[in-house]
């Protein structure tokens, strides 16, 4: 089957949803549910693998994500954190993403090394020259511009940040050359802003170029839904997030059953079960089997 690409995607007319993936199982679980891209988070492989994002190393991430988009055929965007350093890291971050078989490297403007107190929506950004430098790098380490950068910036949440400081830093980033970009505020920035007119306002002053939105996990009414953010214009909503912390809820609530009852009742498991069954290839496995050695062994 041909991968496709990004190019693909964003020639289309509807919405990207892109969830966001941690091993190859849930890759594939999200692709035969129809997902036509994935995003790989730093939070997400960091939690994982029992380390905050901060201290994840650019192997780690590259080799997680590689695994992933060598699992499935829609396009992987993943996060590359600060580009890992200067711009001589960010040429080799995005030549070992790329050759990883990964679609897009998301680039964005924090400090590196990342802090933990980033996770507090403590933030700091980069000045804007030292981030449109890393992207000039970024784009002439690719060897194909199907391989897409994306410019993230932090600034509408970061200490001391606004929401013009955003727009200014989108219009820059992008005369920079990158392909897409994404407005960023974590949960809880500016809840004041946190609302639609905040997204058209961005889209109307940053246009024609793909914008990402970042979904996270709404705690908020005012989150607008999906066909709302990509009438306003933005092609790409990724979860990240989500799917990890839904998949932590329900294991620590059928944990919390267990050592309740004493029994593990899991209802429709075989259905799940199968579905990862499918998912791992093992109907086509079976198939060879009966061909080859199971034939023989008759």
């Amino acid at each position: 089957m041909r991968r496709m690409t990004l190019d693909d995607l964003l020639a289309g007319e509807e919405p990207i949803v892109t969830p966001g993936a941690w091993d190859p199982l849930t890759g594939r679980v999200f692709e035969r549910m129809g997902a036509r891209c994935l995003v790989v988070g730093g939070w997400v492989i960091g939690a994982s693998r029992g380390v905050p994002e901060p201290l994840l190393t650019m192997t780690e991430q590259v080799e997680a994500a590689g695994r992933i988009a060598r699992a499935v055929c829609v396009p992987v965007i993943v996060d590359g954190h600060t580009g890992y350093g200067e711009p001589v890291h960010v040429t080799r971050a995005v030549q070992e993403y790329e050759a990883a078989g990964i679609d897009c490297i998301q680039l964005e403007d924090q400090y590196f090394p990342k802090r933990a107190h980033y996770h507090l929506a403590h933030e700091h950004v980069v000045p804007c020259s030292v981030m449109i430098e890393k992207l000039t790098y970024a784009c002439r380490a690719r060897c194909s511009r199907a391989f897409k950068i994306l410019a993230r910036t932090d600034a509408h949440g970061a200490v001391g940040g606004s929401l013009e400081e955003t727009i200014t830093r989108l219009r820059a980033y992008k005369e920079a050359g990158a392909d897409m970009l994404m407005p960023f505020a974590s949960p809880g920035d500016h809840p004041d802003e946190l609302n639609i007119e905040v997204l058209r306002r961005v889209r109307r002053e940053v246009p024609d170029i793909p914008m990402v939105w970042s979904a996270g996990e709404a705690r908020d009414e005012r989150e607008p839904d999906i066909r709302t953010v990509f009438e306003i214009g933005y092609k790409i909503i990724i979860f990240p997030t989500n799917f990890l912390i839904a998949s932590i809820q329900q294991t620590i609530a059928h944990f919390s059953e267990i050592l309740r009852t004493g029994k593990a009742v899991l209802p429709d498991s075989d259905r799940a079960k199968l579905e990862i069954e499918q998912a791992i290839g093992l109907p086509e496995l079976y198939a060879i089997e009966r061909e080859t050695t199971e034939r023989s062994a008759g």
